[in-house]
């Protein structure tokens, strides 16, 4: 597509692909897919120990290919274990190493699974799937596919292991005494106690299958509140005991160092131990440590820093020939701590791809097509209604900081849907999209009807022409995950091949991050540049790279990733020190070319929004974040509320690219291919029957339903079944194939069938190695194209971490009673106008400003009103006339209920503590002129149009705002030249406004004679009411201008915020109206400007 392409594809890619190549997974012998109770019933096998010898002899032929073995051995240690027994590997004797039949089947179906995996599935995994840079050619003639036996393995210890090992350790007394500690970032004082709500699990929880453990707290007592005031920052564990003892001299030293091992076990304080995920060298970390630590309190010291040796001796060994050295390995590591993989083995191939052009610009249209076909709909599901809600609680002044929004008490509580921990909120509801299924489900309905297995949409297609939108802002980076078929590299260099989606992610090098340690040292050099380049500019946005400890420990070997980034934001991770050098060092690029590093926390973040969508900022520096997260790992169970929310709002206002999806079309018992140009879409697939998920039927009965199922439905021989990138490709004419699928179907009865990537029409084998063609995987980076025009500006205020913390929100019983009364809103006119100025003729005398406001949010519509006083006049005299007030109405049937509740002011939006009594009275006065203005209306039979009153309120506000502004005459750069910059231009109330230009004008009257208030019965009232809002718009003006740079907001943005709380009084919540109102304000006082320029 070229350069109209909303996406670009960057370099490096990265190849996946299995070791063995695709032919032995024909190989299998017959038998391999395991008997089962149905088959033993249609054939009449021998006796029990024939059935033991017969799959014994099974396994030994499916482990004997050496680098099969060794793969097994990284992959399922206890299905590793069963193999040394059949073999006598372990020297117990005895028919099968003493093995039952049950014991024996299962693994014959596990290697025959495994050995598929090796020759079909490209998914890294061990040493049965690797990985391998991947480059773009110049020109098509420089293609090349070269395959080579030289792989190399990655060897690093396990996360689980690890975490487990460090937290042995770290909670001795004479180990803790010599490590620094620092608080987690996420514990919080709730009450009495300290409370952490994300708890990652330890690799004997995960063992032991419990259930994740989703809070902790401990009693807040004077000694733990001590240690959080001191430990902050980091300091060490016997420093901090010495402080504590000599604060607590009653309580001897093994009182307080027990109750800081219980903080560190419970993870509330974190210590240097830990590696963090960025560090290259997990063992090396744990050895600087240690090393300030006397070896008789960690005898382990010796035997750790002994093993990084080891395991370079086994990385070393050629693959396939390393087996006894990994057993040897682990052997050694279960020696420091139990565990049952303690190792994690990558595989780096020995391949060298460059692919051609054509092949980028493929990825960049199908990412295109994907993106325009993708929800309109921007942001996370999650934050669709969170904004709203935080817009409601907020307004787009506040900036709050992220963990105090998150927390329920405090705040909004998590979006609907976070888990860890979960929320109040509903999850959202996806919405439904009728017109959409319909048309998806009649285009699979038309091609199967027609005896077509592929669709074949181009830009012309029906489907494309009725919903895809180019509308929205792209990601700023994405990735996707392809097979990549073609009969070999010179039909490939020629354009002949398919692209066949797998999946991907949202952000580029995400897909490479774990492993980018296996890579060549310019081919990690490359997708760090490309990881630094697919964000926002620096001078757009801090990037942040955000790190934390998964919550199933095995989950730390996806995220461990390297530091590409120079701003690092740990979370739940001890805070580490100079990222340069020394224990704690958190693994930056080895490249030399970065920048000053910013430090970041958690609590330096903060929350803001605009009517499009939520933002965050460094409070320190006031600069827009990006957080930025290179793994694949799903937050939704492996990261805390926090994390999954900064993922979440960089993806806020962004049109989101999403794979094809059949919506409720993919019920349908079979759907057919998809192909846009190369690249399919979506494979054909189809719905296993009950028949063939029916476990108890025989083999021979479940084998004829296979066929029938196939035969019915023009099911290929070539199929794969499971999710995304965890598929069997099998092979229906195979024996064991089919047994495989029957164990598939037994185990997940919902699975899908998919037909082979191969069924597309096009053969494979453009990576080939001496022993045949390998299957293979690309994963492709992309950029958007579109980035300063797609691009939001975040128009947010002014940060100042005094300022943050400066809200005091006023409870009743202070000096701000805030009441609410629910009612209808066609109700809201009459007890404004009828009602509520008798509570206000009898307000005591000390309450000295008071307003309102209507509202509508979850609870419905109701109106707000606030009054200022001293709190006793407030609670002995205001509150009794508020509640008579209130039981009147309930008894007219005007109102339903009258609440209490806190007045939470938006210091930020109107200027700060300094300058908000004068924006109240300006509320206040505004309150009062509505009042008299809905009650003359009310009256009035010659009421003019309500659009054209509200108009004529703006325009006054704005003229007073301006009053003393130099140069702000009708014509001049104040109020008038102000007021048309910023107000919107709406065809429809300009039309109305100059069919009716006298009247309009005679209303509005920008000249500042005042038309129909004046004139009007008993608009005396009105005019003095005006003439007292003026005065009070006026001194607000002056007081934002006089504060400066003082002033939380800028005085222009008050103004408008004004004119919106003005509508709101006058008119109602009605946004449409309020768009109305001010587009005839913006007409009128265009229309008197330019009289004044014509002389008339």
């Amino acid at each position: 597509m070229g350069e109209g392409s909303v996406f670009r594809c960057m370099e490096p890619g990265l190849l996946r692909a299995p070791v063995h190549p695709v032919d032995r997974a024909r190989q299998l012998p017959p038998d391999a897919g395991g008997d089962d109770e149905g088959s033993r019933g249609d054939g009449g096998q021998g006796d029990e120990g024939q059935r033991i010898e017969e799959m014994a002899a099974l396994v030994r032929e499916l482990v004997a290919d050496p680098l099969v073995a060794e793969a097994v051995a990284v992959a399922s240690p206890p299905l590793a274990q069963t193999v040394r027994r059949v073999t006598g590997v372990t020297g117990v004797t005895g028919c099968a190493g003493g093995l039952r039949a049950n014991d024996l089947r299962r693994a014959v179906r596990a290697l025959a699974g495994y050995r598929l995996r090796m020759a079909a599935r490209a998914t890294p995994f061990g040493l049965m799937a690797g990985v391998a840079p991947v480059r773009f050619a110049a020109r098509p003639d420089e293609t090349t596919a070269r395959w080579g036996a030289a792989h190399r393995r990655g060897v690093r210890p396990d996360r689980a292991w690890l975490r487990g090992l460090v937290h042995g350790l770290e909670r001795r007394p004479a180990v803790l005494r010599r490590l620094r500690v620092a608080v987690n970032d996420l514990a919080f004082v709730r009450g009495d106690r300290l409370v952490l709500p994300y708890v990652p699990q330890t690799d004997a929880a995960e063992r032991d299958g419990g259930p994740a453990v989703r809070e902790v707290s401990v009693r807040c007592t004077p000694a733990v509140r001590a240690v959080l005031d001191w430990a902050r920052t980091p300091v060490r564990g016997g420093e901090l005991a010495e402080r504590l003892g000599a604060r607590f001299p009653g309580v001897p030293r093994p009182g307080i160092e027990a109750m800081l091992s219980q903080l560190v076990s419970r993870q509330l304080l974190l210590s240097e131990l830990h590696p963090p995920l960025e560090t290259a060298d997990p063992l090396e970390h744990m050895g600087q440590v240690l090393g300030n630590v006397p070896r008789e309190d960690v005898p382990e010291a010796d035997a750790l820093r002994a093993l990084g040796a080891e395991l370079a001796a086994y990385a070393a060994r050629p693959v396939g020939q390393g087996a006894p050295a990994h057993a040897a390995v682990c052997a050694r590591m279960r020696e420091l701590r139990d565990g049952e993989r303690p190792l994690q083995v990558d595989l780096a191939l020995d391949a060298e791809v460059w692919l051609p052009p054509v092949v980028a610009q493929e990825a960049e249209a199908a990412a295109g097509l994907l993106w325009r076909l993708s929800a309109t709909e921007p942001g996370p599901a999650p934050l669709r209604g969170y904004h709203t809600a935080f817009l409601d609680r907020y307004g787009t002044g506040r900036l709050v900081p992220v963990t105090e929004l998150l927390d329920a008490d405090t705040g909004l509580g998590p979006p609907g849907g976070y888990r860890c921990p979960p929320g109040p909120r509903t999850a959202p509801v996806p919405a439904a999209d009728p017109e959409r299924d319909r048309a998806l489900a009649a285009l699979a309905q038309e091609a199967l009807l027609a005896g077509r297995r592929e669709v074949v949409l181009d830009d012309g297609h029906p489907l494309l022409t009725r919903f895809a939108r180019d509308e929205g802002r792209p990601p700023e980076s994405a990735e996707l995950c392809a097979q990549l078929l073609s009969a070999s590299p010179e039909r490939l260099a020629a354009g002949d091949f398919r692209l066949v989606l797998v999946g991907g992610s949202a952000q580029a090098g995400a897909m490479a991050g774990r492993f980018a340690y296996l890579l060549p040292a310019q081919a990690r050099e490359r997708v760090r540049r490309l990881a630094r380049s697919a964000g926002p500019a620096p001078t757009e946005a801090l990037r942040v790279q955000v790190s934390v400890p998964p919550g199933l420990a095995r989950g730390g070997n996806v995220a461990q990733v390297p530091r590409w980034l120079d701003a690092l934001l740990p979370v739940a991770s001890f805070p580490g020190c100079d990222p340069a050098e020394g224990p704690g060092h958190r693994g930056g690029d080895d490249t030399g070319d970065r920048a000053e590093p910013v430090a970041a926390t958690l609590h330096d973040l903060v929350v803001g929004a605009d009517t499009e969508a939520l933002y965050l900022l460094h409070a320190t520096t006031g600069r827009r974040v990006a957080p930025a997260f290179f793994h694949v790992l799903n937050p939704q169970w492996q990261a805390p509320n926090a994390v999954r929310f900064l993922r979440d709002v960089a993806e806020c206002g962004v049109r989101r690219l999403a794979w094809w999806d059949w919506a409720g079309a993919g019920v349908l018992p079979c759907l057919p291919r998809v192909r846009y140009g190369r690249t399919v879409l979506a494979p054909a697939s189809w719905r296993p029957d009950d028949a063939l998920r029916d476990r108890q039927a025989p083999y021979g009965r479940w084998s004829a339903a296979l066929e029938a199922w196939r035969e019915r439905l023009r099911v290929p021989h070539r199929i794969r079944v499971g999710t995304a990138d965890r598929y069997l490709e099998l092979d229906l004419h195979h024996p064991a194939h089919r047994r495989l699928l029957r164990q598939e179907l037994a185990r997940r009865p919902h699975t899908l069938v998919q037909e082979a990537p191969t069924e597309a029409g096009c053969p494979d084998g453009w990576l080939s190695g001496p022993d045949g063609p390998h299957r293979a995987e690309v994963i492709l980076p992309l950029v958007a194209r579109r980035r300063e025009a797609d691009r939001p500006v975040v128009r947010a205020p002014r940060v100042r971490r005094r300022d943050i913390d400066a809200h005091q929100p006023q409870l009743p019983g202070g000096d701000w009673l805030f009441a609410t009364l629910h009612c209808s809103a066609e109700r809201h006119d009459e007890i404004l106008a009828d009602h509520l100025p008798h509570l206000v003729a009898a307000l005591p005398e000390p309450v000295d400003r008071w307003f309102f406001l209507r509202y509508h949010d979850v609870e419905g519509p109701h109106l707000r009103l606030r009054f200022h006083g001293p709190a006793a006049a407030l609670s002995t005299q205001l509150l009794p006339r508020l509640h008579q007030f209130a039981a009147s109405l309930r008894r007219a049937r005007l109102v339903r209920r009258l609440a209490l509740d806190t007045y939470d002011p938006e210091l930020e939006r109107y200027g700060g503590p300094e300058a908000m009594p004068a924006a109240e009275r300006v509320f206040h006065a505004d309150s009062l002129a509505t009042l008299e203005q809905l009650r003359l209306l009310r009256r009035s039979s010659t009421e003019p149009d309500p659009l054209l009153l509200a108009a004529a309120g703006q325009v006054a506000m704005a003229r007073a705002f301006f009053r003393d502004v130099p140069g702000a005459g009708a014509t001049g750069p104040g109020w008038a030249a102000w007021l048309l910059d910023t107000l919107a231009k709406d065809p429809e109330p300009h039309r109305r406004f100059r069919n009716r230009l006298r009247e309009a004008l005679a209303v509005i009257d920008p000249g500042g004679g005042r038309g129909w208030p004046v004139g009007a019965p008993d608009g005396a009232a009105l005019r003095e009411a005006w003439a007292r809002r003026d005065e009070a718009v006026a001194a607000y003006g002056r007081c934002l201008r006089e504060l400066g740079p003082g002033a939380w907001c800028t005085p222009t943005g008050a103004l408008a915020s004004l004119l919106h709380l003005h509508h709101n009084r006058f008119a109602g919540v009605d946004r449409a109206a309020e768009r109305a109102s001010q587009a005839v304000a913006r007409a009128a006082v265009q229309a008197h400007v330019d009289r004044i320029r014509q002389g008339r």
